[in-house]
């Protein structure tokens, strides 16, 4: 042809199709912390976040381009691991500086077992930030030798997900005796060594609300009429940690996109992203 370069020369280059897709591995967690004061008065509330990628022999020595999506800005600080990543840039428009920033990552050698999760991006969210996918309510009362715990959970009638393979786990202060739970449900597991005591649903709908009544007995050696004489000043404190899957969720607006740093057009290698999206909160 006029350029010199026969027709059958372009079959060289893959098409699309033909190209060797290199399955990757991304999954962004976040944790929320809530304490709260009385039945549900927020006192304090952190979200971290973490962006890992499973390690994999197709991805020894591989650079791979991370695009960290923060929309609605509701990152407020940001660190890596620099033996992995190291921040390309920063991708802004009008409207929203900021709002992308490019990191390349580079999985360490073959030491490293596969289907191992690398670390690599945390973050922390502002304090704007102040998602409510779930209301968790604890009450301790104190009878005798009995002390009752009820906890209630609803999820928010706003949320456009279940709440899945729902975990409810408390934890049991020393001076109970965990071998003498009774529980209102089913399915209830008291772990000797933790010390906590487990119950799970399956699922959550949006709106729905879930109770489980707890009931254990004090040692001997229980003060029962401590803090001066009130019980109810001495009761002792029970952090429920609840945990749930969401179908591709979090609590902030982050994402993560992933790519070729060199976006060579005609590379026979790409990447083919699956992303798993959770979240945990955590109730005391």
């Amino acid at each position: 042809d006029e350029d010199g370069i026969a027709d059958d020369e372009f079959a060289a280059f893959p098409s699309p199709s033909r190209r060797h897709m290199i399955p990757v591995n991304v999954s962004l967690h976040e944790e929320m912390s809530c304490v709260y004061d009385g039945v549900s008065d927020t006192s304090s509330l952190s979200i971290e976040g973490i962006v890992s990628i499973k390690s994999s022999v197709a991805l020894e020595e591989k650079n791979i381009s991370l695009t960290l999506n923060d929309p609605e800005q509701h990152v407020d600080k940001l660190s890596y691991d620099a033996s992995i990543v190291s921040e390309v840039g920063t991708t802004v428009d009008g409207s929203n500086p900021g709002n992308k920033r490019v990191f390349s990552a580079k999985l360490p050698d073959s030491d490293l077992p596969s289907n191992t999760d690398v670390q690599c991006i945390k973050y922390r969210c502002s304090s704007s930030l102040v998602p409510v996918p779930v209301l968790v309510q604890s009450k301790v009362k104190i009878a005798g030798n009995l002390c009752r715990v009820a906890i209630k959970i609803r999820s928010n009638p706003a949320n456009t997900h279940d709440l899945s393979n729902v975990a409810i786990m408390m934890a049991v202060p020393p001076d109970l005796d965990g071998e003498t739970v009774k529980m209102s449900k089913r399915g209830g597991i008291w772990d000797q060594m933790k010390r906590t005591i487990s119950w799970s649903a399956q699922r959550i709908k949006p709106g729905e609300t879930k109770e489980l009544q707890i009931q254990l007995q004090f040692d001997s050696d229980w003060d029962e009429e401590g803090a001066g004489g009130d019980p109810k000043n001495n009761a002792p404190n029970f952090p429920v940690l609840l945990r749930f899957d969401t179908k591709n969720a979090l609590l902030s607006s982050v994402d993560i996109e992933i790519g070729d740093p060199s976006a060579d057009e005609f590379l026979f290698e790409e990447y083919a992203m699956k992303s798993t999206k959770s979240f945990r909160v955590m109730h005391r």
